[in-house]
């Protein structure tokens, strides 16, 4: 199945692979692409060349050449995975196939190894892939006209494509660029493109570089009211962490009050459980072996100032005795009060 869908492919994209091919770019990159399959295959320049089969055929290849064959076709699948359009699938079969006949030239043969490098050295200083050159609603700008038209137009918004001719990356976006000026150009939104490698000035004014290194082409800028939208989308962020600032105090508030919360009703608890504690101490047989001392000592004293007045009368004697005995039943209805108080208390420390 996989391979009748991919056959489907090829003969629906026959037609536009075909354009392609028939431009000196892609033609003579095709050729330097199956030059060592050529090699290999043709009997007249094969027949000489050295093998490693144990067969001695010098026109098919050994094993270490299908190894070689097989892991650039892994590369070209994976690195194709993240192609955008059919021209970009096509650059890198072209691109992985010169790499792998540079191997396996060398491989063969030093000095073949040395003529394929010198014929793709030439090709890529002598060849340039094709622009695009496809309709498109898109305006080129220079230093000069580029500060012009957004100092004179403060209400139309612009995106422009910062790029250089000789980035594969660009080439490859150029008709996607161009395929969204056909369709969302209007009053309100234009496009534009810079050469980052002509027009160096107005690459440095926006920190773009056109360095292979940097690896910043193409690059896209949008302009807004005159100013580059990245400046307010700095404003933006700024505000927004204002209000993750703002809202981390809140919580970290919420967060304070919460264990003041906590720490109180720690406090109650220690409070409940010391109540509790001292409750469980308390033993009431001690405090009516206590009371009862009391009333010892209170008919002690009474006794003591009996003995000291003088009673002549027999019946004041006995009205002093009533008194104390009086006395006497007060204090044991004062103990059982004081009990029943403490048995109280108890059974609630209790529950």
């Amino acid at each position: 199945m996989a391979i009748i869908t991919s056959l489907c492919a090829f003969i629906y994209h026959l037609p536009a692979l075909s354009r392609w091919l028939l431009r000196p770019y892609y033609a003579l990159s095709a050729t330097l692409s199956v030059a060592f399959l050529a090699v290999r295959k043709l009997p007249p320049l094969c027949s000489a060349l050295p093998s490693d089969r144990e067969d001695g055929n010098s026109c098919d290849f050994d094993w270490r050449e299908i190894e070689i064959l097989m892991f650039l076709s892994a590369i070209v699948m994976m690195k194709n995975r993240r192609a955008m359009n059919t021209e970009q699938h096509v650059g890198n079969v072209f691109m992985f196939s010169k790499v792998a006949n540079l191997l396996l030239f060398f491989r063969l043969d030093v000095r073949l190894g040395l003529i394929y490098l010198v014929a793709c050295l030439v090709f890529v200083v002598t060849c340039r892939p094709p622009l695009y050159m496809g309709p498109e609603y898109i305006k080129y700008f220079s230093d000069r006209t580029l500060e012009e038209e957004l100092s004179r137009d403060h209400h139309t918004v612009w995106l422009v494509e910062f790029f250089a001719n000789w980035v594969p990356e660009c080439q490859t976006f150029a008709p996607i660029f161009a395929d969204l000026s056909l369709r969302y150009d209007c009053p309100g939104l234009k496009f534009g493109k810079v050469d980052a490698g002509r027009y160096g000035d107005a690459s440095a004014k926006f920190k773009v570089s056109a360095s292979p290194l940097a690896k910043q082409l193409p690059a896209l800028l949008l302009f807004c009211d005159g100013v580059e939208a990245m400046l307010l989308m700095l404003l933006l962020m700024m505000l927004l962490l204002m209000l993750m600032l703002l809202l981390m105090m809140m919580m970290l508030l919420l967060m304070l009050l919460l264990l003041i919360m906590v720490l109180m009703m720690l406090l109650l608890l220690m409070l409940l459980l010391l109540m509790q504690v001292q409750c469980d101490d308390v033993d009431v047989v001690d405090v009516d072996v206590v009371v009862v001392d009391v009333v010892d000592v209170v008919v002690d004293v009474v006794v003591d100032v009996v003995d000291d007045v003088v009673v002549d009368d027999v019946d004041v004697v006995v009205d002093v005795v009533d008194d104390v005995d009086v006395v006497v039943d007060d204090v044991v209805d004062v103990v059982d009060v004081v009990d029943d108080v403490v048995v109280d208390v108890v059974d609630a420390g209790s529950r």
